[in-house]
């Protein structure tokens, strides 16, 4: 039953309930002014959601938390809203700041890690952190790193420099492995969640992938 139907239903019994009278085509215009209604208000619930938020919907999901736009699209600037409400929530201790990552860039917790290292005399940099990721994370980035290493310094207390640095699967075996056919079986490794560590082969199918290290600037270009 459409609501045509269902609106003739509601009607006494002394009216002709047929779609195609004239009564029927008088409410039939009621029938889709009130579709239109309706869709208009599923549409306003749906980009009040931040995550189906466009355009001038989105600019006011930023302005709610100070975050401006500048020339960024869409999706970087959903990103940069995410990291402006995740900013705001932290702590700065280790949790928050992989709770912010995993919320920013969506991505798993297994997927990265905060390490702290030891501090020494000697040492140029004896407030820091390094933000490790799967290398696959690196390469995924909306924005470049030198300016996300600059959203990673919200979260940061000041003086502390945040590292960025992609973890690799690619290793090496003690001794190369064939099977009974000759060809080479890649190096099993437990941190890569494909089970291939070693060298590619001719199609690109296997092995493992390269780290990368990213040592900030001292000043970075900010996100507005």
């Amino acid at each position: 039953m459409n609501k045509l139907e269902e609106y003739l239903n509601r009607l006494p019994d002394v009216f002709l309930k047929i779609t195609d009278s004239n009564l029927g085509k008088f409410l039939q215009i009621f029938v889709d002014e009130i579709s239109q209604i309706e869709k208009a208000k599923d549409n306003v619930e749906e980009i009040s959601s931040l995550e189906n938020a466009y355009g001038k919907s989105l600019d006011l999901h930023g302005a709610n938390v100070g975050q401006l736009r500048g020339r960024a699209h869409d999706e970087l600037y959903k990103l940069l809203i995410r990291s402006k409400i995740q900013s705001n929530l932290s702590g700065g201790d280790v949790n928050s700041i992989i709770d912010y990552i995993v919320t920013l860039l969506q991505i798993n917790r297994d997927d990265i890690e905060i390490i702290e290292p030891d501090w020494s005399a000697i040492s140029y940099e004896p407030a820091s952190f390094e933000v490790r990721v799967t290398a696959g994370v690196l390469s995924n980035l909306l924005v470049a790193i030198d300016q996300f290493t600059s959203v990673l310094n919200r979260l940061a207390a000041a003086g502390v420099r945040p590292y960025l640095s992609g973890k690799g699967t690619f290793a090496l075996a003690d001794e190369p492995q064939f099977d009974e056919q000759g060809n080479y079986i890649p190096v099993i490794d437990e941190d890569d969640s494909d089970g291939l560590g070693g060298f590619s082969d001719e199609n690109q199918e296997i092995g493992g992938t390269l780290g990368a290290v990213y040592q900030p600037p001292d000043e970075a270009e900010p996100l507005v």
